[in-house]
């Protein structure tokens, strides 16, 4: 156990050793990131948005509408897949079309801010898909009480 501990403290005082005769390799560098914290940030977001808000919003959206439409009659259900399709397409699509040209812009990592007026218009466009997913969410809320109600007996109506 002691011939361990010794042998890493070797060897720990020689890479230390190493490393100040011939510096720091350049695959280290990208750990101390030299560019505008602002720049970064926008990085992050673009990023970010790309990888989870989006995929989020659609796995989201996807299983309101296959619970939504599991709990309807078969013409009503091909009905609503239809009308929330519509309702993707449109919210959605200007979503996607500012991800795809920012996470492809040449400014992203270099001179994008999140200030820019593109970044902006990502943000209205996310604000107007996510009021369409939450409206579904409440559509999802008050089918399941209205559920809950006619198994108690306390609601007689049909749920849609």
């Amino acid at each position: 156990m002691k011939r361990n501990f010794w042998a890493i403290v070797v060897f720990a005082v020689l890479v230390t050793i190493f490393f100040h005769f011939f510096g720091v390799p350049e695959s280290f560098a990208g750990a101390w990131d030299s560019r505008d914290p602002e720049v970064v940030r926008a990085e992050g977001i673009v990023d970010g948005i790309n990888q989870y808000t989006l995929p989020a919003m659609e796995r989201i959206r996807g299983r309101a509408v296959e619970w939504l439409s599991a709990r309807m009659n078969k013409p009503n259900a091909e009905a609503f897949r239809k009308r929330t399709e519509f309702v993707y397409q449109k919210r959605f699509g200007p979503v996607k079309a500012l991800l795809v040209a920012l996470v492809a812009s040449p400014d992203k990592g270099k001179t994008l801010l999140p200030s820019d007026p593109r970044l902006v218009k990502l943000f209205t466009a996310i604000e107007s898909a996510n009021r369409s997913v939450f409206v579904l969410l409440e559509e999802v809320r008050r089918v399941e009480a209205c559920e809950d109600g006619r198994a108690k007996g306390t609601i007689a109506k049909p749920c849609f």
